[in-house]
């Protein structure tokens, strides 16, 4: 399930575990390619915000 990219919520209530915890104990070794698209994916929205604040706000030039 794990990689066919199923939450882990769903993974650990049909595996029956009573908490996901258990789950991501048994299993975290496997979400390593999660992780990477986690960091993957925060990266790219930080470089967004960087890049709005680089930008002067609207209606404002640079040189102003």
């Amino acid at each position: 399930m794990i990689a066919a990219d199923i939450p882990s919520a769903v993974v650990s209530k049909t595996m029956r575990h009573s908490t996901l915890a258990i789950t991501t104990n048994l299993y975290g070794h496997l979400l390593k390619d999660s992780a990477d698209e986690a960091v993957v994916a925060l990266a790219i929205v930080l470089d967004r915000a960087d890049a709005r604040l680089e930008q002067p706000p609207r209606g404002l030039s640079r040189a102003a």
